[in-house]
């Protein structure tokens, strides 16, 4: 489950400039220039970042947005703590990458593991400096990092159950991703409010954990329903439309079990390609899976009516919890 994938393609309401874009690689690209000195580091960290930059900094945004519900400020104040978000989430997304094993097209799969361990463990660090670099008062800056060390450690947890693999429950899943996903959507958040505003951290804390779930499940029935070397099922990963899928118990299906067993190779799955798609998208695993993805829009979409906020970025993220 890969965490930069949260939200994907799903920004149409709040359209970056290549120019916001750009500003906030160019921060984190001058925090790493600044704290490491040695060139060849440097250059594999500003690689990874100009990659990230192509694929999205979707969680950024989600920053800036709760920075301009509590603040008329200047937006330009917010593009060090987006910087420090991104930083934090590019640096979980390599060790999720290298965990995994699934990501070879990534830049940071294409260096040894050992140099890419390195390198994000020092953008996991450079994620605090860079709001320790941020020109806020030192309360709201302490505030924004201690949601940075909460929230990571809360993902960390719930990357320690995934990657156990003894999910075996539906409930057990959506804590997982709840600890996971839910977890890295609120920091994101979090950091944006808590420099903006002293009050109603925890209402945004409460609609963003589920804006989180709903977007990782959204996610879970696109990776299930694609057929190519990304898909969840040839990994033998457990989402909750594949527990579902599990759990279809007709002698046909056996197939399922069996190859998540270890009793079936790769081959036969990629063989039946064709007729393991068609059965996917008529089971009603992916019809239950996009119930309780609304069922968690609805939490998230109730929850932010308590907020009180500026009007137009509240129905900018009204928007985006709808349109997961």
């Amino acid at each position: 489950m890969k965490v930069a994938q949260l939200c994907k393609g799903k920004w149409k309401m709040i359209k970056d400039s290549h120019d916001v874009d750009q500003s906030i690689a160019e921060v984190m690209e001058g925090v790493v220039r600044r704290s490491w000195k040695e060139s060849e580091i440097t250059g594999i960290a500003r690689n990874f970042i100009h990659y990230k930059k192509i694929e999205g900094f979707s969680f950024a945004k989600l920053t800036r947005l709760h920075f301009q519900m509590f603040s008329e400020k200047e937006e330009d104040l917010v593009l060090y703590p987006s910087a420090a978000v991104e930083l934090l989430i590019l640096s979980l997304d390599i060790l999720d990458d290298l965990q995994d094993q699934d990501a070879v097209d990534k830049p940071w799969c294409q260096v040894s593991h050992a140099i890419a361990m390195n390198i994000a463990t020092g953008l996991l660090m450079l994620s605090m400096k860079t709001i320790e670099e941020a020109n806020y008062e030192q309360d709201k800056k302490h505030q924004a990092i201690q949601y940075l060390y909460t929230h990571v450690l809360k993902a960390v947890s719930g990357q320690h159950i995934d990657l156990n693999d003894a999910i075996e429950t539906d409930e057990q899943y959506l804590q997982m991703v709840e600890s996971k996903s839910g977890a890295l959507m609120a920091c994101a958040c979090l950091v944006g409010t808590s420099l903006a505003t002293d009050h109603q951290h925890h209402i945004v804390e409460e609609y963003s954990t589920s804006f989180g779930v709903a977007a990782q499940l959204a996610n879970d029935l696109e990776d299930v329903s694609r057929w190519d070397t990304k898909n969840d099922l040839l990994y033998k990963k457990k989402t909750l439309p594949i527990l579902k899928l599990l759990n279809q118990t007709e002698h046909k299906n056996a197939w399922l079990n069996e190859y998540y067993k270890g009793l079936l190779d790769k081959e036969f799955i990629l063989e039946h390609k064709q007729e393991i798609f068609t059965w996917i998208q008529q089971s009603p695993a992916l019809k239950y899976a996009q119930v309780i993805k609304r069922i968690y829009q609805r939490k998230a979409s109730d929850k932010l009516q308590e907020i009180s906020a500026h009007d137009r970025w509240k129905e900018k993220l009204q928007a985006l919890i709808e349109e997961v």
